[in-house]
C-alpha cells in the first residue's frame, strides 16, 4: 500500500477534470509538486504519509463506507469527502479543510495551471 495511490485518489476527487476549471488534478503531476514543496522543509514527508494512510482507512473507521478510500468508486469518494465537509463533528470538518488546502495549494502552484489562469508567481511576476 502506497500513500501515492491515496494521494492521487484524493487529488482527482477534490479537483476533477470536469469541474469549473478546464484542467484537473489528473492533468498535473501533483506528486512531483508535493515532493518539491516538502523538500523545502527537509526530505521527510512522514506526516503527510501518515495523513494519507489515515484518509485511506477513514471510511472504514467512521463506518460510512465498508472499503478503503482508494478502492471506492468516484461517486462514493465524492460523497465521502463532501460528508466530511458537512459533518457536525469539528474533527471531520478539519480533516476536510486540510485535504482541500493541501490539494488546492499544490494544484494552483503548478506551472501549467498558472499559465492557464494567466497568473505569475514569485520571480516570474517580477520579470514584467
Amino acid at each position: 500500500m502506497s500513500y501515492r495511490d491515496v494521494f492521487e485518489a484524493v487529488a482527482v476527487t477534490v479537483i476533477p477534470q470536469d469541474g469549473g476549471f478546464p484542467a484537473g488534478a489528473a492533468d498535473v503531476d501533483m506528486m512531483a509538486i508535493l515532493k518539491d514543496s516538502v523538500s523545502a522543509f527537509g526530505r521527510r514527508i512522514i506526516l503527510l504519509r501518515i495523513f494519507f494512510h489515515f484518509i485511506d482507512v477513514l471510511p472504514i473507521v467512521t463506518f460510512s463506507r465498508p472499503r478503503r478510500f482508494r478502492h471506492l468508486d468516484r461517486v462514493d469518494r465524492e460523497a465521502f469527502i463532501r460528508g466530511l465537509g458537512e459533518s457536525r463533528w469539528i474533527a471531520n470538518r478539519m480533516i476536510f479543510l486540510v485535504i482541500k488546502v493541501v490539494m488546492m495549494t499544490l494544484f494552483y502552484s503548478s506551472p501549467e495551471v498558472e499559465k492557464q489562469i494567466g497568473f505569475k508567481s514569485g520571480c516570474a511576476a517580477e520579470d514584467e
